[in-house]
């Protein structure tokens, strides 16, 4: 069994989307991402790869993006921000419609979107590091 990189997995929660299935290969180490929707395999080499996700206990399904919930990522970075006016700009986002779009724009316009996306990286290295041990398996920063 390979010792598992926290990094991949972590890089792997920030690409998933509805779209994707992500599994990881506990022999390997590696990642792959298989499409939800049947439409969408229409290669071969798409089919193979399924099969063989299929057929081995060697993958393990990564948490999807419902599951990995940014929303509470987004409010806690919101709420603990050093700036009081940024952070209740950012808390009044998340409290509107479509709370993502506003956020993200938000942080973009504000030129604090690197330190989100840093602070939820970190977040996502932790979730990680649970699901690993969740699972049993060996990893490493």
């Amino acid at each position: 069994m390979e010792v598992i990189k926290l990094s991949t997995i972590a890089d792997a929660f920030e690409e998933c989307s509805d779209e994707w299935n992500q599994f990881l290969n506990i022999k390997t180490g590696e990642v792959v991402n298989i499409p939800e929707d049947p439409w969408m395999i229409d290669e071969m080499e798409c089919r193979e790869l399924i099969e063989e996700v299929e057929d081995s206990d060697d993958y393990l399904i990564l948490p999807n993006q419902y599951e990995l919930r940014e929303y509470p990522i987004m409010q806690e970075f919101a709420y603990d921000y050093p700036n009081e006016t940024m952070s209740e700009k950012m808390t009044a986002a998340l409290h509107r419609t479509k709370p993502y779009r506003h956020f993200k724009d938000l942080i973009n316009s504000l030129g604090i979107a690197e330190s989100y996306y840093d602070f939820r990286h970190k977040v996502y290295l932790e979730k990680a590091k649970e699901w690993c041990e969740y699972h049993c398996l060996k990893y490493e920063d």
